[in-house]
């Protein structure tokens, strides 16, 4: 068993190798001789197809520009004028070359931004003359040529979009849910506020804002999955999903453009069960809604049409034989490669999941649905130690919130490289039907492989998208290099 595991290891090392190459580096550009690099900002230019990438370092910032074949075009350095504006929140593109950094303070009332001109060679910053007050920042999101924030105010239902568009000043408007009837997990109606926050700080009397934020196109982990709210990116704004109930998924899709919403309920399987006694979760991919139902001798798996709540297809899977409903060993992950074991006695398999929360996440690669169920069993302790200047708070897993607003690709990567839970996964076709064959490997799998072959350190890693597939950029103290490799998926 340990040759044939150590031949695997070996395999997966090689092949992620032929599957990636360099693009680009950039050498020498920190200007402290033992410099390090604090924060990766990519943003891409969606008319231009062209890709501005900002390090900070310090006070400094040093961005470079690339054509849409990863080719070097510009340059450009600047001190970084924010002071107490720490956290990054957005990103987007303007006229002539320029691209805008949008910030907050860390308690995230107060808002900035630095416009970098790749034209004029300046960079220059602006505070919007605005605070918020009584909202909390949920999320938020570049649309076409605009970037907006999304709140709530506190314990109410009723939302606010700002739309900034460079410096001017933002336009308020407001998506008011009050009419509408929530859930919680005892069945009793409450808030929009209570269902997207959580209890934090001393004697649990504080609030922390309990927000995932997914976009599809990356795969994502169970400890992601296993989240109670989700925010899912859409072309106009977001959908959100609600699974503190359990038996109902609660769905509000927000259109932030026109300040309009729909909300939708969808009833979860295993109804006669007592909620107590059960726990479940969902997924939003597309059109479909899977969900996760887990008593204590079954699982159950269910996939439902969005829009009309009707049944696709269902599964089952009973401790009673061997769990089919699979295309790969159960294991238990870790936060390193080597920490992952299977689990073969499908007994243990059970009593692992049923220790924690449950989710289910689905990832398509071509026209295969790879779809990844079970239960969280343990995460490290603060993983939000590696990630300076991100820390917020996720629920029950802690903290992983590094890009958590402008690069969905590293908070979804990162998650994926510290997960530790008990994951089960299968392929399905678009009908939720099983599919006999392998899982190939992902590009976050490649690229965990190669950061580990290559001993990489976390402190100035990113990973993004572009042009359809994932760069891994990492910083090399040794050469002073920062080097960019392209992944892809299959």
């Amino acid at each position: 068993m340990r040759l044939w595991f150590c031949i695997l290891l070996q395999f997966l090392f090689v092949q992620s190798l032929l599957s990636q190459n360099e693009l680009a580096s950039v050498k020498d550009f920190l200007d402290k001789k033992f410099g390090y690099v604090d924060e990766v900002i990519p943003i891409k230019n969606k008319n231009t197809g062209e890709l501005a990438v900002f390090f900070t370092e310090g006070k400094t910032t040093h961005a470079f520009l690339f054509d849409n074949s990863f080719k070097k075009i510009d340059s450009l350095s600047g001190e970084d004028k924010r002071r107490k504006y720490k956290q990054v929140i957005g990103g987007g593109t303007g006229a002539d070359r320029n691209y805008i950094i949008y910030f907050s303070n860390p308690s995230r009332t107060k808002f900035a931004s630095i416009d970098f001109s790749f034209k004029t060679k300046e960079a220059r910053f602006h505070e919007f003359d605005f605070e918020l007050d009584n909202e909390r920042l949920l999320q938020t999101v570049h649309i076409d040529d605009s970037f907006y924030i999304l709140t709530i105010e506190k314990k109410s239902s009723v939302l606010h979009t700002y739309k900034f568009k460079e410096h001017n000043a933002p336009i308020n408007s407001m998506i008011d849910l009050s009419a509408e009837s929530f859930l919680d997990d005892e069945d009793e109606e409450t808030t929009l506020y209570d269902l997207l926050t959580t209890s934090s700080g001393i004697y649990n009397l504080g609030k922390s804002v309990n927000i995932v934020k997914i976009n599809i196109e990356n795969p994502t982990t169970l400890e992601i999955a296993a989240q109670p709210t989700k925010f899912y990116e859409t072309e106009n704004g977001f959908l959100i999903s609600f699974d503190q109930n359990k038996q109902f998924t609660q769905l509000v899709e927000l259109d932030l453009i026109n300040s309009t919403y729909n909300m939708n309920r969808l009833q979860k399987p295993l109804a006669i069960v007592s909620p107590d006694k059960k726990r479940t979760n969902s997924f939003v991919h597309d059109k479909t809604v899977y969900t996760i139902a887990v008593v204590e001798n079954l699982i159950y798996l269910q996939c439902l049409n969005l829009e009309t709540g009707e049944l696709i297809n269902e599964h089952s899977v009973d401790p009673q034989g061997q769990i089919t409903l699979k295309n790969t060993p159960v294991v238990q992950t870790g936060g390193d490669f080597s920490s992952t074991r299977e689990l073969k006695k499908v007994s243990k398999v059970f009593r692992k999941i049923n220790l924690g929360e449950v989710g289910i996440s689905v990832f398509k690669a071509h026209d295969i649905f790879e779809v990844a169920y079970g239960g969280i069993h343990e995460t490290k302790s603060n993983p939000a130690m590696f990630f300076p200047g991100f820390a917020i708070p996720i629920a029950a897993s802690g903290g992983l919130a590094l890009s958590l607003f402008i690069n969905p690709a590293f908070f979804a990567f990162e998650s994926y490289s510290n997960t530790k839970a008990v994951k089960i996964e299968a392929i399905f076709d678009a009908t939720f039907e099983h599919l006999n064959g392998d899982i190939p490997l992902n590009a976050f799998d490649k690229i965990k492989n190669f950061a580990a072959k290559e001993k990489v350190l976390r402190n100035g890693r990113t990973v993004f998208r572009f042009n359809g597939n994932y760069i891994f950029g990492y910083y090399d103290s040794w050469t002073k290099t920062f080097s960019f490799r392209e992944f892809k998926n299959n």
